[in-house]
């Protein structure tokens, strides 16, 4: 049998300005994601990117004084350095002006208008520039958009529309048979739209109307509307125009992570439009909620501060720790900096950071004791191994139930207990007592027991287990499958004599 593949994505985002702590969120906990799955033995694609096309690029390009397509250049890098600084370690960077993607929106919405799927008519209707997206009056909130809470303009226009009322039995079929398709949270709540609510959708816009998109194969006139051009990034990402052996290698994708703002077009437009271009429909969509500053979800427009502001403040291994410790794919989360610095002061430098230090000056003061020892001495402490293995054996399980916060609670678990277990036995009084047996016992198992710690966290926080690897005489980070049983994996005579500090207080 081959290895298992694994597609994961985030959504794309608008590059109108730079990604804050909201975008970050997302992107984070993808990438820890994909990175446990990498670690499990996976073949991991991992995607994100821009969405560069639609009115609200234009405007903010135009207001700026720039040409659009050098705006989204320059934007585009400032996300992948942003991305770069925050460890994020995906496979493609896709925008929706690469030449790959304008191509393969051509050919799927040629594909769905050469079945009958797609037809001309006109849409009048409110639309939020800030969403590129159009809202019923019952959807507003005292008539501002329901999201940034501000005016909607009306709008009416020629269009082409996605028969998308065509797919509500097939959709109903589609949530029924593959229940995890849907969040479990939202899934009564999208039932029930798409049985009562499900219409046909504008897919485009004349060009008098907006220039700055990808033109109709079928109508050089209009132009794709931003939704259905940046839905199909998730197709031209994996290489469907350039590369058919890696699509068909990672394609569907296994785990797509959204924001629960986002979960209509994700959970209803998105298999639709597959469903019409003959495409496999994804295995999961993921929806979380927001991280909230105040009560309100983090937007540049409520005042966010740029991620940059928080990765140089506390950098990036603390910021990915506590997004993650934090993240709940039910309910909207408070980033909140007071508790981010006692999260990480405490577990972190004062436990894991701490810890590794002491043990570090005991292996130095002690070397030719322990590099002396012989096999019979080394003995497993059986509650350690025992608690390791059983994180171990979770670790997919976690992982495919989205349950992050919970994994890295079971990690931390071990981690206070292997501190338990320093501070009862005192090896420091066993060797000044010259209780060597003893001593090494508690040394073997200490080490032994951080080299499993260092890669279950490696992939919430790589920089700092990368040194402590290092440390541990690995010339590189080890997978969870390159592990070997517990008790065959230290070798004291290749730990480095150094006095290690992990984590700065903060």
């Amino acid at each position: 049998m081959g290895t298992k593949k694994f597609y994961i994505t985030t959504p794309i985002y608008y590059p109108n300005n730079p990604p804050h702590i909201g975008t970050a969120y997302t992107t984070v906990i993808a990438d820890i994601i994909a990175r446990y799955k990498q670690s499990l033995g996976y073949d991991v694609f991992f995607l994100t990117g821009t969405d560069e096309h639609g009115m609200k690029i234009f405007r903010e390009a135009k207001k700026r004084g720039f040409n659009v397509k050098e705006f989204v250049d320059k934007q585009a890098e400032v996300f992948k350095k942003a991305w770069s600084k925050l460890l994020i370690s995906y496979n493609r960077f896709i925008r929706t002006t690469d030449r790959d993607h304008e191509e393969t929106v051509k050919e799927i919405l040629k594909k769905m208008y050469e079945k009958g799927d797609i037809y001309k008519g006109y849409y009048e209707g409110f639309y939020c520039v800030d969403c590129e997206r159009y809202y019923t009056p019952k959807d507003l909130k005292n008539g501002l958009c329901p999201i940034h809470l501000r005016p909607v303009e009306k709008l009416k226009m020629e269009s082409y529309f996605f028969k998308l009322s065509a797919y509500r039995d097939k959709l109903l079929k589609l949530y029924e048979e593959n229940p995890e398709f849907l969040p479990e949270r939202y899934r009564n709540e999208v039932i029930s739209k798409v049985k009562e609510e499900l219409r046909d959708i504008s897919i485009s816009r004349p060009k008098e109307y907006l220039e700055w998109g990808i033109p109709l194969p079928f109508d050089e006139n209009h132009v794709a509307y931003v939704w259905i051009d940046a839905l199909l990034n998730y197709v031209s990402g994996v290489g469907y125009y350039v590369n058919k052996e890696e699509f068909s290698k990672y394609w569907p994708p296994d785990m797509q992570l959204i924001g629960k703002d986002i979960l209509w077009f994700h959970t209803v437009i998105w298999p639709a439009v597959l469903m019409s271009a003959g495409l496999k429909l994804p295995r999961r969509v993921l929806a979380h909620g927001f991280i909230t500053v105040g009560g309100r979800k983090v937007s540049k427009s409520a005042g966010a501060k740029s991620l940059d502001h928080y990765v140089d403040k506390y950098g990036a291994d603390n910021i990915r720790y506590y997004l993650s410790r934090k993240f709940s794919p039910f309910k909207d989360v408070e980033f909140d900096e007071e508790e981010l610095r006692n999260m990480v002061n405490s577990e972190l430098a004062n436990t894991l950071g701490n810890f590794v230090t002491r043990a570090f000056a005991l292996y130095n003061r002690y070397f030719e004791v322990l590099v002396s020892a012989e096999k019979k001495d080394l003995v497993i402490e059986e509650k350690l191994k025992k608690a390791v293995e059983n994180v171990l054996a979770n670790v997919d399980k976690f992982i495919d139930e989205l349950k992050v916060k919970e994994l890295i609670e079971e990690i931390m678990r071990i981690v206070f207990m292997l501190n338990n277990y320093f501070n009862e036995k005192e090896p420091w009084k066993l060797a000044k007592n010259k209780q060597y047996k003893e001593f090494i016992k508690v040394m073997f198992n200490s080490f032994e027991t951080l080299i499993f710690i260092a890669a279950l966290l490696y992939p919430v926080i790589p920089k700092a287990m990368s040194t402590l690897f290092k440390h541990l005489g690995y010339s590189r980070s080890l997978k969870i499958t390159e592990l070997k049983d517990y008790g065959k994996n230290i070798d004291f005579r290749k730990l480095e004599k150094v006095k290690p500090i992990l984590f700065a207080k903060l």
